[in-house]
């Protein structure tokens, strides 16, 4: 009897380590699949940015008014014979 109980004793930790603490395990394998998870949505967020800037890139090489635009806004640039002011906000 006593060595029946040894043996189960053995199975239930063989099986546990099996399950949860070798490298396979299912804790690994489901820490695995959310970091997988969470990789397929900053994957799909890129994708969309990704898609953005090419849409910018063209934008850029084709529109006269989009490339006045960006250099004003990004670049503070000005045309000839302009001139920039700036309002500051009122104090109270």
């Amino acid at each position: 009897m006593n060595r029946k109980k040894i043996l189960i004793v053995i199975f239930v930790l063989a099986v546990f380590s099996i399950y949860f603490i070798d490298d396979q395990g299912f804790l690994n394998i489901a820490k695995i699949k959310r970091e997988n998870s969470q990789m397929a949505k900053e994957i799909e967020r890129l994708k969309v940015e990704n898609e953005k800037i090419k849409n910018d890139v063209n934008k850029i090489n084709t529109d006269p008014q989009f490339q006045i635009k960006t250099a004003r806004e990004r670049l503070s640039m000005q045309m000839p014979n302009e001139t920039i002011y700036i309002t500051m906000p009122e104090k109270k």
